[in-house]
């Protein structure tokens, strides 16, 4: 690779002025010490030199000094007359931003060019620094009247930010200069990559930054294949790329000979960096041929583009090496992929080739009999839609009976409870009972038509029903819902709980009067919703007067989650009622129901 590094530097001396002296000493004087530091210069231009006792400056590229090149390119000026930067006799060569960003490493550093890193429209110069050296940044383009239209931030391998957008940390005067400007600070990261930028936050053009690299691990990191078609194939690329279980990294591609014409790798971006490749051929286990074939690094986009079009059907190694200016080819950080070749099967496309008039008939054929059988299917589906919709509606038609007994049975228990309370001359407890009453029925009868209310609903007709019957024989009871339960938004089948309630009031709690209580608790269990009634009655067995009447009302809600099973296949119901002589306990559960 041809190493182009441009750079210019003055050394200003001043000399005094001697009458006494002729006019050809002192060219003589000038001329030598040109000589001198032109000598100096040619020293530092050539490649692997140490950086000296300079500041570098970022410029604009030209016709002979381009961007693109792998090389530090730019102003230097002696680091004891930093204010020649502004000195038009300086260079031929301009700044690339007015904020004149200055660097300046240890005069040991051994300087190693790289490729600029792009930043948007903006190109930055970067460094690879071998030792563990510091580097100090400043911008003499910030000073007292304009330091605070700026500010700075370092990145961290291009993936952490350690210092956000700040303000210049000051300004101080140093390195030869006649007037205080901004000093961005000192940098030392071993082992990283740094970006140092700065910006006019009134103008977002105006920025400029460098990249420092400290790193030691260069190896190019392969993580993407794209293969282009051969030019004669008609099909798409046949290929498989193969990677590393652990680090994801592509260690083997296998084509077929015939239908690629190139390969391009795609790696994880080392800004600053360029890559050389090549391909060599293995035969029994050893190399026959060196660089084969060269791939051709694709630049800012990440990518090693291999032509392999021509190659035998056998094995190779693909390499790629990154390189650094000054320090040429880095062997040992190189990355191989294997690349197979196979050759066609003799039962591919590309040997067994059909027209479409000979495959017309078995096309035609297929069309045919998939219709056929797509009729026959969605005719079955069809008698199964109408037979599952028929099943449902008898399954719906028997709720609706059972319901329909259910309110009649639940409203001339409340008139016998009301009947009973003016047979007692109770007046006032007649009609309180009656007002909570016909509260009760109106809501009652709203959800008539609905075979699904939310939880909240269900309960507060519970509720109602409840205060309605406390008010007759004063007994306790409470309604608790878990915290983890949504009732508004939660339905059930309407007035599932109400005859199991009713049960533990007229047959648990009725003769215990203020020692009574009912518990309704509602539970959310995994995806399961239980729904549990418990009393401190006496229980079935030991409960007086449990007669074939009583007791209708029950069986009626047993027989309507026989027919919800049906209704409800994939979400069943489960009933299990405990009694004895401590009292009832009603579950009922709702399997699946929440999700």
């Amino acid at each position: 690779m041809n190493i182009n590094i441009n750079r210019i530097f003055v050394i200003d001396i001043n000399f005094k002025y001697f009458i006494t002296m002729r006019i050809h000493v002192i060219i003589a004087i000038f001329s030598f010490l040109s000589l001198k530091a032109s000598a100096q210069w040619q020293n530092k231009d050539h490649p692997g030199a140490q950086f000296g006792n300079y500041i570098y400056f970022d410029a604009q590229a030209d016709d002979n000094n381009v961007l693109y090149q792998n090389s530090v390119h730019g102003i230097y000026v002696p680091d004891d007359a930093v204010f020649r930067i502004f000195d038009k006799n300086v260079s031929e060569q301009k700044l690339a931003s007015p904020i004149a960003l200055g660097v300046k490493l240890d005069p040991k550093t051994i300087l190693y060019g790289m490729m600029p890193v792009q930043s948007f429209n903006k190109s930055f110069p970067a460094f690879r620094i071998k030792k563990n050296s510091v580097t100090t940044v400043i911008a003499m383009g910030i000073n007292k009247t304009n330091v605070n239209d700026y500010r700075y931030r370092v990145v961290l391998n291009d993936s952490a930010e350690i210092v956000h957008w700040s303000k210049i940390p000051k300004l101080e005067q140093g390195y030869g200069a006649k007037l205080p400007y901004g000093f961005i600070g000192n940098f030392s990261y071993p082992k990283t990559q740094a970006l140092v930028e700065v910006v006019n936050i009134k103008d977002y053009n105006i920025r400029s930054g460098v990249v420092f690299d400290w790193r030691t691990e260069l190896k190019p990191f392969p993580f993407g294949v794209v293969a282009t078609v051969a030019e004669n194939f008609s099909g798409s690329p046949d290929f498989e790329v193969k990677k590393d279980p652990v680090t994801q990294r592509i260690i083997k591609i296998n084509c077929i000979k015939g239908t690629f014409g190139s390969v391009k790798v795609f790696l994880k971006q080392h800004p600053g960096i360029a890559y050389s490749s090549g391909i060599e051929r293995f035969e029994n286990g050893q190399s026959v041929r060196n660089f084969y074939g060269q791939g051709s690094d694709e630049g800012n986009s990440g990518s090693i583009k291999f032509n392999v079009d021509t190659l035998r059907v056998g094995k190779y190694h693909m390499y790629i090496v990154p390189e650094i200016s000054g320090q040429m080819s880095l062997g040992d950080q190189a990355t191989q992929i294997d690349l197979i070749i196979t050759a066609p099967k003799p039962t591919s496309i590309l040997n067994r080739k059909a027209s479409l008039k000979q495959l017309l008939p078995y096309i035609s054929g297929a069309i045919v009999l998939a219709g056929v059988l797509f009729g026959l299917y969605r005719r079955r589906a069809n008698i199964r839609l109408k037979q599952s919709a028929q099943a449902r509606q008898n399954v719906n038609l028997k709720m609706r009976s059972i319901r329909a007994q259910l309110n009649p049975h639940f409203m001339f228990n409340a008139l016998t409870s009301i009947q009973n309370l003016v047979n007692k001359k109770d007046m006032e407890g007649a009609n309180h009972y009656l007002s909570r009453f016909a509260s009760l029925t109106r809501k009652v009868l709203n959800t008539g038509e609905k075979e699904l209310i939310s939880l909240e609903d269900e309960l507060k007709i519970l509720d109602d029903y409840l205060q309605m019957e406390q008010l007759r024989f004063g007994f306790q009871y409470r309604i608790d819902t878990g915290a983890d339960l949504n009732v508004a938004n939660t339905e059930i089948p309407a007035m599932l709980l109400q005859p199991f309630v009713e049960n533990a009031v007229k047959h648990g709690v009725a003769d215990l009067r203020d020692r009574g209580e009912v518990n309704i608790a509602v539970r959310k269990e995994n995806n399961n919703l239980n729904l549990i009634i418990t009393d401190n009655g006496m229980g079935f067995m030991q409960t007086e007067g449990l007669n074939k009447s009583d007791s209708f009302g029950l069986k009626l809600s047993e027989e309507r989650i026989e027919l919800l099973n049906q209704l409800y296949t994939g979400q069943p119901f489960k009933l299990d009622i405990k009694t004895g002589g401590e009292g009832t306990t009603v579950t009922i559960t709702l399997t699946n129901w929440i999700s």
